[in-house]
């Protein structure tokens, strides 16, 4: 059995988010869940134009795309606006599979569907990456993660407290929808 090993950033705020950038251990990273400050930040630090004056969905995905040619995995949470993923592979492979050198890279928005009634905004985006690796764990589809990471936000901003102390209430994650994306390249 091959147990592969990855490492998971996710950055948390802009103060720190290029903490790791600064060290040459920054190229184990396979995985990156910044916000588009965090992402600006980042990209600046390694030198990749990144003009993210505006939250354009092109810009965002364009420097995402760009950073994906060093980290595999690049999850962009935009808030009310969801999430975007550049990596190669489709969205219907498991993430943590290793990326052929010889696939496309391809960046999906996965838009938010409906409306979330927001107690607190507050580690919506820490409970989305904690989703994902549960999603990872049970080696799901980058979609099925997705929509695993979504349900942990939502259970987030209809919290009090930026960690809501149930996240699935007994709910199976292989029982949840894959979550919907549009292909952007």
């Amino acid at each position: 059995m091959e147990i592969l090993q990855f490492l998971f950033y996710e950055p948390t705020d802009i103060g720190i988010s290029r903490k790791p950038f600064k060290t040459a251990h920054w190229r184990a990273i396979k995985f990156i869940t910044p916000n588009i400050g965090e992402l600006h930040d980042i990209a600046n630090c390694l030198k990749i134009p990144a003009n993210l004056s505006t939250e354009a969905l092109d810009k965002v995905a364009e420097v995402a795309e760009s950073l994906a040619c060093y980290i595999d995995n690049v999850l962009v949470t935009m808030g009310p606006e969801g999430v975007l993923i550049a990596r190669k592979g489709s969205a219907g492979d498991s993430p943590m599979k290793n990326a052929n050198f010889a696939e496309k890279l391809s960046v999906r928005h996965y838009p938010v569907h409906g409306k979330t009634e927001v107690i607190n905004v507050s580690g919506a985006g820490d409970c989305f990456a904690s989703g994902f690796i549960a999603g990872l764990l049970q080696n799901c589809s980058e979609s099925q993660c997705v929509s695993v990471g979504f349900a942990a936000a939502v259970a987030a901003l209809k919290s009090r407290t930026p960690v809501p102390e149930a996240i699935f209430k007994g709910q199976r994650i292989s029982g949840l929808k894959e979550a919907e994306f549009i292909a952007l390249h």
